[in-house]
């Protein structure tokens, strides 16, 4: 993996001269990554964001309606067949993320999608008034992972993959060749639908990417997320990205409670290999379970990878 992150410097006006700016604008930090796909399964996950569509202040809020000042061209850029988000980056519940619904938005007022279980709260919060937002795209399986660049052919068994883990198992989407080009379909989908477009990709989903045509490397460009990650406490296992473009510790898994565990894949450190390295976190801290050594400061998650978390006894296969 190879990151790369710059801000440019901020913009200042001073209409009066008299030293002090009035105004100041602050460019969003872009990070830049490049990350190479074996042959051998790999673990990924997408923590740089797509670019604001809207960014501004709330200013007077309901069920599930933020009005904010009107925004010239919101409308016409959501019509663009995008699934969206609405991101709270200051205040109290600075990191919550909400789905918006695109067709009730106007360049006034953003209607939330109370409904979708990619909220991180089943309802607004109190006191949003004021508080900055941003709208953004969705990032898609076929943003990040363009068929073009990967291996397809006719057959699940033979083309490149990418696994999610939904439901207690592992949902397999292969690139099936066509005489119209190639495609991410999910496997045991006999209308072969165009996955690359339906399956949405947020910072907090984790995958599996196997490139059996041959090894691929895919750059990755985006902003870096400056509100901190706001996480669900986990009721079943997930397979989960850290949100950052750079490493962390075990200790930003603020939600963790004692019992949890968190699996690492091992071909992520070491190519070719299999299995999972266990973690258990305890009162005192977070432990490796083959020898009950403390990892707090000493394992990191790694960016653009992923990792499993689940409650405690979780079950989770030897391979995906």
């Amino acid at each position: 993996l190879t990151l790369e992150v710059a801000a440019r410097p901020p913009v200042e006006r001073d209409a009066d001269l008299d030293g002090t700016a009035e105004d100041v604008s602050l460019s969003a930090v872009q990070g830049f990554a490049l990350r190479d796909f074996g042959t051998t399964e790999t673990t990924f996950s997408m923590p740089l964001l797509r670019e604001a569509l809207y960014s501004g202040r709330i200013t007077e809020t309901g069920d599930h309606m933020l009005s904010i000042a009107a925004s010239a061209g919101l409308k016409t850029a959501l019509g663009a067949g995008r699934e969206c988000f609405v991101e709270i980056v200051s205040g109290a519940h600075r990191g919550q993320c909400f789905d918006l619904d695109e067709a009730a938005t106007t360049d006034s007022v953003l209607s939330i999608d109370l409904a979708s279980a990619r909220n991180t709260a089943s309802s607004l919060p109190a006191g949003l008034v004021d508080a900055r937002v941003t709208v953004r795209a969705h990032w898609t399986l076929g943003d990040l992972l363009p068929a073009a660049r990967f291996h397809a052919t006719t057959s699940a068994s033979t083309a490149d993959r990418v696994m999610f883990f939904e439901n207690g198992g592992y949902a397999v989407n292969w690139l099936l060749a066509t005489p119209q080009g190639s495609k991410w379909v999910r496997a045991a989908d006999s209308t072969f639908a165009d996955m690359g477009r339906a399956r949405l990709v947020t910072a907090l989903d984790g995958c599996f990417v196997q490139s059996r045509g041959g090894a691929v490397t895919m750059p990755f460009v985006g902003e870096v997320r400056t509100a901190p990650m706001v996480r669900k406490v986990v009721s079943n296992m997930q397979l989960l990205g850290t949100g950052a473009p750079l490493a962390q510790t075990f200790d930003s898994l603020t939600t963790a409670r004692s019992g949890d565990k968190l699996r690492l894949w091992n071909a992520d450190q070491v190519a070719g290999s299999s299995g999972f390295d266990g973690f258990t976190r305890t009162a005192a801290g977070w432990v490796r379970d083959v020898d009950q050594t403390s990892v707090d400061a000493t394992v990191q998650l790694a960016p653009f990878r992923a990792f499993f978390l689940a409650p405690p006894a979780p079950s989770v296969g030897s391979a995906p």
